[in-house]
């Protein structure tokens, strides 16, 4: 089973690295944006909005619940803001819708 890690920014799976995390963007292992989280929502590089996290429940864009924050986490990241721990996973581990 893949391992996937947080640590200094860098979310990694078995060493190696899927994307990063920086001021609230996430981006994959080029570098490219893949998505921005703001007012405990997170919208894609084409600022659609993706999902929204609040009160540590993650919620689509219609409101329809999606699960809890420790169902999206990720070894290393408890000390980070719940909505970006959400977005890491959903754009660089597995997409939850």
């Amino acid at each position: 089973m893949a391992r996937i890690a947080f640590k200094n920014g860098d979310i990694r799976e078995n060493g190696q690295i899927l994307g990063r995390l920086h001021d609230d963007v996430i981006r994959n292992n080029v570098g490219a944006v893949l998505c921005r989280t703001r007012n405990d929502e997170i919208r894609n590089n084409a600022g659609t909005l993706i999902g929204k996290v609040k009160d540590g429940v993650v919620r689509s864009p219609t409101g329809m619940r999606l699960g809890n924050v420790k169902d999206y986490m990720i070894d290393g990241m408890e000390h980070e803001k719940d909505v970006n721990i959400v977005a890491a996973y959903h754009f660089l581990v597995k997409k939850f819708f």
